[in-house]
């Protein structure tokens, strides 16, 4: 059972970190955005729905 959660746990860090880096590359290349509060909230919302159907897909 710790071996589940702790799994579970650096799966989401490692996703986490995938998250960070790709957010990093787009800053690099100049793929930046100015968001409203609303607009921020379905923005990660469509990222998260994205990443979450590439993980499946893998």
């Amino acid at each position: 059972m710790v071996e589940e959660a702790e799994s579970r746990y650096v799966t989401k860090m490692n996703d986490l970190r995938a998250a960070i880096d790709a957010g990093q590359q787009d800053l690099e290349a100049g793929r930046t955005r100015t968001f409203t509060g609303d607009q921020f909230a379905t923005y990660l919302s469509e990222r998260a729905e994205h990443a979450i159907r590439k993980k499946r897909d893998t």
